[in-house]
């Protein structure tokens, strides 16, 4: 699943993408893929926010904190979501 939130008016602005990745058991935290201890025991949906070139961890398993805290909600453009068998 993806949000994509516009940021600005109508006549110029900045897309952010928020996008949320399923991290399997057999794959390592991405805080630390260096440290075999930190071996993700379940499934765990985290957020990620994109801007441009930074990534950043936004939330897990829900929605991301900044729309949860109401931050931009009225900001969302588009949302995409993943098909599941």
């Amino acid at each position: 699943m993806a949000i994509v939130l516009h940021l600005g008016g109508p006549t110029s602005g900045h897309f952010v993408t928020y996008r949320k990745i399923k991290l399997n058991s057999n794959e390592t935290n991405p805080k630390n893929s260096k440290n075999s201890k930190n071996r993700i025991a379940n499934n765990i949906n985290i957020w990620f926010r994109i801007s441009d070139r930074v990534v950043q961890e936004a939330g897990y398993d829900g929605l991301p904190n900044d729309i949860l805290n109401g931050y931009c909600q009225d900001d969302i453009y588009m949302v995409f979501y993943t098909l599941i068998h």
